[in-house]
């Protein structure tokens, strides 16, 4: 799913506030838009309702935004 800028960048904004900036968009699965980390390279996965999703076992698994942002900063 290509998604114009306009829409991803704005979204991760709401989600993440200024370090929207240290991620990288990497495409997406399933409607999940997938944000890789510059340091860390782990990925934050966002949908379009800003919920977040950690990949375990094959599949998307939501979870809270502290538990992936914690995922991806440590």
């Amino acid at each position: 799913m290509d998604e114009p800028s306009e829409i991803l960048w704005p979204l991760l904004e709401r989600v993440v506030g200024d370090a929207f900036r240290e991620f990288m968009f990497m495409g997406a699965v399933d409607g999940i838009l997938l944000f890789k980390h510059i340091w860390t390279r782990r990925y934050l996965n966002v949908d379009r309702e800003s919920n977040t999703y950690r990949y375990v076992g094959g599949r998307y698994e939501r979870l809270s935004l502290v538990e992936a942002l914690r995922h991806v900063l440590n």
